[in-house]
């Protein structure tokens, strides 16, 4: 197609009387066989033959471009490509004589960041296949997109069958998803999009190679994927892609035909059917009228200085900077559009294109230009087919709003909680007056009172957490409700850390319990000998020696002189032992009345 392209307009360049008229192009071929390797011994094989060449013309591919435009420059030869669209090679530095025809990764790049600003698309992931030129254009675009603040959920990378990758996006959240690779390999991706449900109203597909219809139909077979024609269209149903933009009927091209005139034209040549990727070939028509009016205007500045194009030779620098100075300042409408090239890549109109698949029906719609000396774009929303009417988002968004509480809940939760403090503080009132009376000092006042002090605090803690802009927006002003939201949880978590820390220092210091239990166990094992002494018929003699344990009831407030069993079956009423002792205390009791009395 491209050579067939070229092969074409040098055939009308030539018949132009006002183009090189003193010269006649023409072209060897050599067939790369889209190999590296044939193509850099087809190179050497061309400049080591005759006749001299003062350009290449390809390699179609950006594989095989490189070797050519990387050696080239020691031959001082002009190298234009038409279908190679990697930023790789729009490298002075490596590439320093490379032209391209074809729309490349630099202004695309540039059309994919700005369509993304568009609708607010600011977390995306990006998929490609492990090749060169592939990983080249996702790396460029990557760094394109974080320098305009846009967030890179993951980049993923696949050689086989891309189903970890997918899983990776989908469990990452992303939605808006940019896949570099070729026709036969993003088939792969977009079958693991199907099993993985990476599809519907709030997915976005940005593909590379999406500009020809139904163009999965026929890559189908070679993608070697576990899904039908009608599961691969539920994943493309609106993805978005970029090509030239669609031929018109601009009749003022350096050719002097429009687009349908052209295409007339080609297929009287080729003498075969249209093609898909017709736009290939016609870059190679517009390549071969760049080289061919760069090389008209070199001859005429030659000739100002008694030189001409027939002076070039390989070391011969003089004239192919002359030529490499007018392939840059290119300018002019071609069959593909405007012709212009910076740093040797193509700068032209872009256009936007969607893929719309209804009702089992697909077609590519250009939905928006993209211009490329202005750099700005246009783009036609009621064209562009959305699944669920509207811009879907990137991720899944969540607000947060405050649910007030009513006013009427608020009071009455207020005045329960006001008449509760009420209640406790004549409680705790109570409690602190009447401390010395026998039934609240056992009652353990002290933890009484921190009890009530605590319900006190949850009693208010149960007002304040209530004041919010409903219930006291008519009191207090927003901005006093805001302070008093925002330092509730604060408030709250210093005031117990600070009750915990007074609460623990007064049970170290007090520890009721475990001195009362150790005193409990003491005086048990003294009655346990003092009944085995009741027993052996020596209880009052023995007892009335030993003073000890008189000092033992006394501390314990028992009367030794009044109701002593009585007191004594209160203190030990736990011990099972203990009470085996009462009751044979109990049975000598007649036997010994004077021992309890004064």
């Amino acid at each position: 197609m491209t050579l067939d392209a070229g092969r074409l307009a040098i055939l009308d360049i030539n018949n132009r009387s006002d183009i090189l008229p003193e010269y006649k192009l023409s072209m060897d071929v050599w067939d790369t066989e889209y190999k590296t390797w044939v193509t850099t011994k087809s190179f050497f094989d061309a400049v080591t033959t005759g006749p001299i060449k003062i350009a290449t013309f390809g390699p179609l591919t950006s594989i095989c471009a490189k070797p050519v435009a990387s050696i080239a420059k020691y031959w001082n030869l002009i190298t234009i490509a038409s279908g190679v669209s990697s930023a790789a090679l729009i490298n002075r530095a490596t590439y320093p004589h490379f032209f391209t025809t074809e729309t490349t990764d630099i202004t695309l790049n540039q059309i994919r960041v700005a369509l993304l600003k568009r609708y607010n698309w600011t977390r995306v992931a990006t998929i490609h296949y492990i090749e060169e030129t592939d990983e080249t254009s996702a790396k460029n675009f990557i760094a394109d997109a974080i320098a305009q603040n846009i967030t890179l959920v993951t980049s993923e990378a696949f050689v086989t069958d891309p189903v970890a990758q997918v899983k990776s996006i989908k469990e990452k959240g992303a939605r808006i998803i940019l896949l570099f690779a070729s026709t036969e390999n993003s088939i792969r991706v977009i079958c693991q999009a199907y099993h993985q449900g990476l599809y519907g109203p709030h997915y976005i597909w940005f593909i590379t190679y999406g500009h020809n219809t139904d163009w999965w139909k026929s890559n189908l077979g070679q993608g070697n994927v576990n899904c039908s024609i009608a599961e691969i269209e539920q994943v493309l149903t609106n993805y978005f892609t970029f090509n030239n933009i669609k031929l018109g009927l601009n009749p003022n091209t350096i050719s002097g035909m429009n687009s349908s005139q052209y295409m007339e034209h080609y297929y009287s040549y080729v003498q075969r059917p249209p093609s898909l990727y017709k736009y290939f070939q016609i870059n190679g028509y517009d390549a071969m009228w760049a080289l061919a009016l760069a090389l008209n205007k070199t001859e005429n500045i030659l000739k100002e200085s008694g030189s001409t194009l027939s002076d070039f030779h390989y070391k011969n620098s003089f004239i192919r900077s002359i030529l490499f100075n007018e392939m840059s300042n290119t300018n002019f409408i071609g069959i593909s559009g405007p012709v212009r090239f910076t740093d040797g890549a193509r700068i032209t109109d872009v256009g936007i294109y969607q893929c719309q698949i209804k009702n089992n029906q697909s077609k590519i719609v250009q939905v928006g230009t993209h211009f490329g000396l202005t750099e700005k774009m246009n783009i036609k929303e009621d064209e562009i087919y959305w699944i669920s009417g509207g811009v879907p988002a990137d991720q899944v968004k969540t607000e947060d709003s405050i649910i007030g509480i009513s006013r009427a809940t608020f009071l009455a939760m207020t005045v329960l909680a006001v008449l509760a403090i009420i209640c406790a503080s004549i409680f705790l009132v109570i409690n602190i007056t009447h401390r010395k009376l026998r039934h609240i000092k056992m009652s353990s006042p002290t933890i009484n009172n921190l009890f009530l002090f605590g319900c006190i605090i949850c009693y208010i803690a149960a007002i304040t957490f209530g004041i919010d802009s409903n219930s006291a927006g008519g009191v207090f002003p927003p901005a006093i409700c805001a302070v008093i939201r925002d330092y509730q949880l604060i408030i709250m978590v210093i005031f117990l850390v600070i009750f915990d820390v007074i609460y623990l220092t007064i049970w170290e210091l007090i520890d009721p319990l475990t001195s009362k239990l150790r005193f409990l166990r003491t005086e048990a094992a003294k009655l346990r000998v003092k009944a085995a002494n009741v027993t052996n018929g020596s209880f009052a003699r023995r007892y009335s020696k030993n003073e000890s344990v008189e000092k033992s009831f006394k501390r314990s407030n028992i009367d030794v002189n009044d109701g002593f069993v009585d007191q004594l079956i209160s203190l030990i009423k736990n011990d099972v032992d203990a009470q085996a002792i009462i009751t044979k205390i109990r049975q000598r009791r007649n036997n010994a009345p004077m021992i309890f009395k004064s």
